[in-house]
């Protein structure tokens, strides 16, 4: 058995056929998915360690793709850790272990200097027992009836519905958003057409001392330019710009038709807090007429958002009615960052930060 890393654009063919025996036809391995993930990324390519059976058949891989962070005002190399697969044939043999020790040595080497992970309840164990992730706590997930009645219609259907699913009513996104309320105008945006004014709104927020550095590339990348879902994201502007922006994406969840906030980012002070108010309130009312029964957003306890979703009405979910469990683990690759990043409430989250969503 072999322990190698590979580039992932010569060997995608190997990557999709192995992921199709665990996952068959699903996105995870489709072709296009797997190409814009780990070739598309603005910061970099997949890192992709794998395990190689003396027949030349992949028996495993360990997957992490670049990440820019924004640590205490400075950015920061990162990684996201993703897509961690062994072949059924050759598990017990561990594999996961010495795929992952060769992934974070290349990781230190060129100056990923910290790993995200948001593992499934079969791979947490070994994150953390084997991997040295620490799991600094949960993610805040948190949900805001849009039509009661949609989903009393719908509990019926809970327990034999699949876990998550294509929404099956139009989607809201294909209708131009354009309304006015109070200073600001709540239309679409589009993260090539408003870069600079979406960059400069980033680069000026007041955040949490540690963050994904979510850019405008990093927006293109990762909600328009993906070739296997449909996100929409929209901006709330006045006469001095880009004052707070959304992203949002329509999916079914035990049957019940749910809008994700997938993102959501504030400018500064209480006129960022004004803007993203009024553009919930709207982008809400926009999807609930479409046929919406939920709405669901992730966010820190004490961050502006999680006022900001508690004044739009958003309550947090007990944990046990979640679909699953949503740890949060991190890892340092060396002593470039120091331990304060195990401090979860210093932290902003939201559902864009991982694949999942």
């Amino acid at each position: 058995m072999k322990i190698e890393r590979i580039n992932p654009d010569a060997h995608l063919d190997e990557l999709v056929a192995l992921a199709r025996v665990e996952y068959g036809d699903s996105e995870i391995a489709n072709y296009d998915y797997l190409r814009w993930q780990y070739l598309g990324n603005p910061a970099g390519k997949a890192v992709v360690v794998v395990a190689r059976a003396d027949s030349g058949e992949l028996a495993g891989q360990y997957v992490v793709i670049p990440m820019a962070f924004r640590l205490e005002g400075k950015a920061v190399k990162g990684s996201l850790s993703l897509n961690t697969l062994t072949h059924p044939a050759y598990r017990g043999q561990g594999l996961f272990t010495k795929m992952a020790n060769e992934t974070y040595d290349i990781c230190a080497q060129e100056g990923l200097s910290l790993t995200l992970g948001f593992p499934n309840k079969n791979s947490y164990p070994g994150f953390v027992r084997k991997l040295q992730f620490r799991h600094i706590g949960n993610a805040s997930v948190m949900f805001r009836p849009l039509a009661p009645l949609r989903i009393v219609a719908g509990l019926p259907k809970v327990r034999r519905a699949a876990k998550y699913a294509p929404s099956s009513v139009p989607d809201a996104g294909d209708e131009k958003l354009s309304v006015k309320v109070g200073p600001f105008e709540i239309c679409d945006l589009d993260f090539r057409e408003h870069a600079s004014d979406y960059d400069q709104l980033i680069a000026h927020q007041s955040r949490p001392r540690f963050s994904v550095h979510k850019h405008a590339e990093f927006g293109r990348w990762r909600f328009q330019d993906i070739p296997t879902r449909r996100y929409k994201a929209f901006q709330a502007r006045d006469a001095d710009g880009l004052q707070a922006a959304c992203v949002i994406r329509q999916r079914k969840v035990k049957g019940i038709e749910c809008a994700f906030v997938v993102d959501l980012e504030l400018g500064e002070r209480a006129r960022g807090l004004e803007a993203g108010r009024g553009l919930l309130k709207t982008v809400l009312s926009h999807y609930r007429g479409s046929g919406i029964a939920i709405a669901g957003m992730m966010v820190n306890p004490g961050s502006r958002e999680y006022r900001l979703a508690r004044s739009a009405w958003f309550r947090e979910m007990p944990s046990r009615l979640l679909p699953h469990d949503a740890p949060i683990i991190v890892r340092r690759n060396g002593t470039a960052v120091s331990e304060s990043i195990y401090e979860v409430g210093e932290w902003a989250f939201s559902f864009g930060d991982y694949d999942v969503f």
